[in-house]
C-alpha cells in the first residue's frame, strides 16, 4: 500500500470518492479510522485531523468554508492559517 511520511507519522496514501470515508479501516485491523488528512483531485480543499488531536481543520475558499460552517451540528470557529492548535495539558 504506498505511504507517505511526515514528522513523527506514517501516511497510507489512498484514493477514491468522499463517500468512502466510511467504510475506511486499518489494514490489519476491523476497526475504523477517521482520516487524518483529505482533499478533492482539484485541490480547492482540504481536511485535516489528528489522533492527538480534539479538532479537525477545514480549508477552502471562503464561499465553501462559510457554507459548511452553516450545515455543521458542532462547535467550529474560523482561524487564520498560522494560528497555533491550542494543547491541552490534562
Amino acid at each position: 500500500m504506498p505511504r507517505f511520511e511526515l514528522p513523527d507519522r506514517t501516511y497510507y496514501l489512498l484514493q477514491g470518492p468522499l463517500s468512502a470515508l466510511v467504510g475506511l479501516r486499518y489494514p490489519d485491523d476491523d476497526g475504523w479510522t477517521n482520516p487524518d488528512l483529505f482533499w478533492p483531485d482539484h485541490g480547492s480543499r482540504f481536511a485535516v485531523a489528528d489522533v492527538d488531536f480534539w479538532s479537525l481543520y477545514v480549508g477552502g475558499s471562503t464561499e465553501f468554508t462559510s457554507g459548511l460552517s452553516r450545515r455543521v451540528n458542532t462547535p467550529w470557529e474560523f482561524v487564520d492559517r498560522d494560528q497555533p492548535v491550542p494543547i491541552d495539558d490534562q
